[in-house]
């Protein structure tokens, strides 16, 4: 497994730090897609749905299924700029876990 994600990522070893950047951003809006849907949802599950999805994104029927829970049900009364600020503290941790998880697969020796 190791070396299929290696071999998959080499053309990338050598691609400039742009690409790097907008890969890397792309890949973090689209993985937590649930997780901004739940904070301008403001909903009640917010922080299980950020912490779901973390390991979520590796399966595209878990993601969709909290895609569902995000964007489904009634939430308290809104509160954005609170529950905002919480949430974009979780979607951060996922996001410094996603990287760190890469790249140790990538250059791990």
């Amino acid at each position: 497994m190791r070396e299929w994600i290696i071999a998959y990522f080499e053309p990338l070893r050598d691609a400039p730090l742009w690409l790097w950047a907008v890969t890397i951003a792309l890949v973090l809006i689209i993985w937590f897609v649930p997780a901004i849907i739940a904070i301008f949802r403001n909903r009640q599950w917010l922080r299980p749905i950020a912490l779901l999805n973390i390991p979520a994104g590796m399966s595209w029927i878990v993601w969709t299924a909290l895609i569902v829970w995000a964007a489904s049900g009634k939430g308290p009364p809104p509160d954005i700029a609170n529950n905002a600020r919480k949430a974009w503290i979780w979607v951060g941790i996922g996001a410094v876990v996603l990287i760190a998880a890469i790249a140790w697969f990538i250059f791990a020796g």
